[in-house]
């Protein structure tokens, strides 16, 4: 845990940007950021302290293939966080197969992978898209202009974790997400992230010292 004083905490904590407001809209997550919420440790305190239903297509679900903290299977993750309640599994219906379907088959650049096009296809029906991907962000926002879009700093960022567990809590989530899960900054948050995360965040990376987060045949999810 950091040792911070009480200014430098609220210093960072007024710097978020995140987009978070109260709501019981439930949060369909993209497999780059579950494996985030995995590298942070905090898939259930993400939960529990926002109030929202978790939901994972069964596509990105799919391509979770380690968990980033140990390289423990995937799959068993999934299926565990599953049975106690912290995440479900979205199959999808006709109508979001077709978004779908869509998505993953439009000539490039503008094809997504079949985690990010299931996320988008099941939130455009109900609920917001957690997804980190410039890609999928500007399809997203393009395609989907009225589909509400989180980030995994907005979700760690939250005023809500703010206010439970804390800013120095909060820091040490954010540095996990990037050390560990290997999470991409959003260009808004580069200049309001602490120094203190980047610099030891990229200083780790860039030594090798953090286990990777892998989605399928693709490999590393860094962009």
């Amino acid at each position: 845990m950091n040792n911070w004083t009480t200014s430098e905490a609220k210093s960072w904590m007024m710097r978020s940007l995140s987009k978070v407001k109260p709501g019981n809209e439930p949060l369909f997550l993209d497999t780059s950021v579950l494996i985030n919420l995995l590298a942070a440790d905090c898939v259930e305190l993400i939960a529990t302290t926002l109030g929202r239903v978790l939901i994972v297509s069964e596509y990105a679900a799919r391509e979770l293939t380690h968990d980033p903290r140990d390289n423990a299977d995937g799959q068993e993750v999934i299926g565990r966080l599953a049975a106690n309640g912290t995440l479900k599994i979205a199959t999808l219906d006709d109508g979001q197969l077709t978004h779908f379907y869509r998505l993953v088959g439009a000539p490039p650049p503008d094809d997504l992978g079949d985690g990010e096009a299931a996320t988008l296809a099941c939130a455009a029906f109900c609920g917001i898209a957690v997804i980190d991907e410039k890609k999928a962000t500007r399809i997203a926002m393009r395609d989907y202009p009225n589909v509400a879009l989180y980030t995994t700093l907005d979700l760690l960022c939250a005023d809500q974790m703010y206010r439970t567990h804390g800013a120095a809590h909060v820091h040490d989530m954010v540095t996990n997400a990037l050390t560990v899960g290997r999470m991409r900054i959003p260009h808004a948050w580069r200049s309001r992230l602490d120094s203190n995360i980047t610099v030891k965040s990229y200083s780790a990376m860039a030594n090798g010292s953090a286990i990777c987060g892998r989605v399928g045949s693709k490999g590393l999810i860094r962009s």
